[in-house]
């Protein structure tokens, strides 16, 4: 198989988003641009110049409905919650024409140059309670990702390959014993525990962010647009605020030994 260059897989991407983006204003579905994606568009009008996918955010009931039109589309291919050998607890819309490959991880038939697709649940109004719950959805992330990874114990040095793999044995042992299906299950009825409840802010816990990603549901209710890769794209209305949550002093980039993809992942022309 032939591989994407990088500037063939960002332009890949840039048209799955277009075409959620076309989805969406057919059927008044609200989502925004999210993370290294939102954050581009603000700093760079683009893609971060190291960075390497495309992130979006809705509310839950609006990432049912977009899910349930895209699981029947028929230009493209959706990794969700009943894809064959899924791990993930968000979704990602795949060209068809494409393969990737994520070293270390296992191998998805229908997985292709994507945009990662994250539902906001709902999270409790107490403090307290909202730390405790935010605590548990992220251990089961760790644990359903030591349940998958090959490199999970992997570091930048040898001491802290071997300090991570004196740690976090456990957490793999029992990762393995509960296997990734039940793991990836429970997870997902966990975040949508709150969801029939009025609370007023929302997040998508089970991540590296963790306790930081919960801001006011009321940020959904106004969107604004900005510019990413040339065209005018959904944003949440306090985008600035929620880059704040996230990043902090968001518009001044990382040194430069930190302007690095998250990401190791290989994209093929079918």
């Amino acid at each position: 198989m032939l591989k994407l260059s990088q500037e063939e897989s960002k332009k890949t991407q840039v048209e799955i988003l277009l075409y959620i983006d076309k989805i969406c204003k057919e059927h008044n579905i609200h989502y925004s641009l999210a993370y290294g994606t939102l954050l581009g568009a603000v700093r760079h009008k683009g893609f971060i110049p190291w960075d390497d996918d495309i992130d979006i955010m809705l509310l839950r009931n609006d990432y049912d409905i977009l899910l349930r039109l895209l699981s029947s589309d028929a230009d493209y291919n959706l990794v969700y919650e009943k894809t064959n050998n899924n791990w993930y607890t968000y979704a990602k819309l795949c060209d068809k024409r494409t393969y990737l490959r994520e070293d270390g991880y296992p191998e998805i038939e229908t997985l292709g140059v994507f945009v990662d697709i994250f539902p906001m649940d709902f999270i409790p109004d107490n403090k307290i309670e909202r730390f405790f719950y935010a605590k548990t959805l992220y251990l089961f992330d760790r644990l359903i990702y030591t349940s998958v990874s090959k490199n999970f114990f992997r570091s930048t040095s040898f001491i802290k390959t071997i300090i991570k793999t004196i740690l976090f044995t456990p957490l793999a042992l029992v990762s393995k014993s509960i296997g990734t299906k039940k793991l990836v299950n429970t997870t997902l009825r966990l975040m949508r525990k709150y969801n029939d409840k009025n609370m007023k802010y929302v997040g998508f816990l089970p991540n590296k962010y963790g306790y930081k990603e919960v801001f006011p549901v009321d940020w959904f209710e106004n969107l604004d647009t900005l510019e990413f890769e040339g065209y005018s794209l959904s944003v949440i209305s306090e985008y600035k605020s929620y880059l704040s949550l996230l990043y902090k002093n968001y518009m001044q980039p990382p040194p430069e030994d930190k302007r690095v993809s998250n990401h190791i992942f290989t994209s093929f022309w079918r």
